[in-house]
């Protein structure tokens, strides 16, 4: 969560996941939780602190320069923020298009642990791929051919994972993530194939429990 106060194109990602993770905490703890004024004075006091340590440097870059992440330059709702600078990265070609040619790595450089173009060939892109294409093709269609043959399986009738919402969230992390500065850098983004990944390891783990896939549970 640090991160926010290094890395500018973290800060909005991290923030949403801040507030779905804070609703989800402040709901279980009031609905498990007896009232206790001073513990939850000392609850809200430590949340606060933790807020404002993973968000220190948006808050000062707010604060004195009403932008959270001066000096770059950032446009919501077609208002220019107060800025020095417009990266070249942040401006250059199309941001859906890069990042679906850096997950599916077509016309990436050759692998490297710090993912730059050695090679100078400006026909590949800098600092993309990293998730293996073939095994992010593989996991797509896996949860489109789980969705289109949920009846069959018997998914449809597990309230645990539904392979519908299972895809919307696929989708809805796509078209976030496609849309950021930077988005064919998958390092700054590997919670989107962890989730794809997680998510139709569940459905299999689903399927393993079933009759009519009993082998799955002796593989697995």
């Amino acid at each position: 969560a640090m991160a926010a106060n290094t890395k500018p194109q973290l800060t909005v990602l991290i923030a949403l996941i801040w507030g779905i993770a804070g609703i989800r905490l402040i709901w279980l703890y009031v609905t498990n939780t007896k009232f206790n004024g001073r513990r939850n004075i000392f609850t809200l006091l430590l949340s606060v602190i933790a807020s404002g340590l993973i968000f220190a440097t948006p808050i000062k870059n707010v604060a004195l320069y009403s932008n959270p992440v001066y000096p770059v330059k950032v446009q919501v709702a077609g208002i220019v923020l107060n800025h020095r600078t417009t990266p070249a990265t942040y401006s250059q070609g199309n941001r859906p298009q890069k990042w679906l040619q850096s997950i599916l790595e077509i016309n990436t450089p050759e692998w490297s642990a710090d993912q730059f173009n050695r090679t100078n060939d400006k026909t590949l892109l800098d600092r993309a791929g990293g998730f293996f294409g073939a095994y992010v093709i593989f996991n797509l269609f896996l949860l489109i051919f789980f969705n289109l043959k949920k009846h069959t399986l018997q998914l449809n009738e597990n309230k645990q994972v539904n392979p519908n919402v299972a895809l919307i969230i696929v989708l809805l992390t796509s078209a976030f993530i496609a849309n950021f500065p930077q988005s064919h850098e998958l390092r700054y983004f590997m919670f989107w194939m962890i989730t794809l990944v997680s998510l139709n390891l569940s459905i299999v783990a689903i399927l393993s429990q079933n009759t009519i896939f009993g082998w799955l549970k002796k593989s697995i």
